[in-house]
């Protein structure tokens, strides 16, 4: 049976609901959650490729969609990341090195965001760039960030 939608109702945009399942986007406006969700990028990654290496420079933050990566410094295993997770967060706003790689541990699909897009929403919107920066300062405290 199909449904007629309300003039009320929204129909959920997926990539909104999934963004407002992430941690770091707990507090963002559904407005701006919409921003993110249209601006985002999709890539695909096969079991055993590189998604950021460690050393080089960047400008891209990342969201974990489906499927598993593992951070690793110099080579060693620190971490897993799993759907909801998200990376990159520090190169994307200073554009400097990675200081972990990342690599698929099975096939991944991530949401991308580049600084010059991040940027754009912030320069409009000052409340969400402090809401993002003092959770991303949270996160650059633990000790096994990327």
């Amino acid at each position: 049976m199909m449904r007629i939608k309300k003039p009320h109702e929204q129909a959920t945009d997926p990539a909104v609901a999934l963004l407002r399942q992430v941690p770091l986007f707990a507090s963002v406006e559904e407005d701006d959650l919409t921003w993110f969700a249209r601006a985002a990028r999709l890539r695909r990654l096969g079991e055993g490729e590189p998604i950021v290496i460690e050393g080089s420079y960047g400008s891209t933050f990342f969201l974990v969609v489906s499927g598993s990566a593992t951070v690793s410094i110099q080579g060693k295993p620190i971490r897993a990341l799993n759907p909801g997770d998200t990376f990159g967060e520090v190169v994307a706003a200073t554009r400097g090195r990675r200081t972990a790689t990342v690599t698929a541990a099975t096939e991944v699909e991530v949401l991308t965001w580049m600084s010059w897009d991040l940027r754009a929403l912030f320069d409009g919107n000052g409340d969400l760039a402090w809401q993002l920066a003092t959770r991303i300062a949270s996160l650059v405290e633990a000790p096994d960030g990327v």
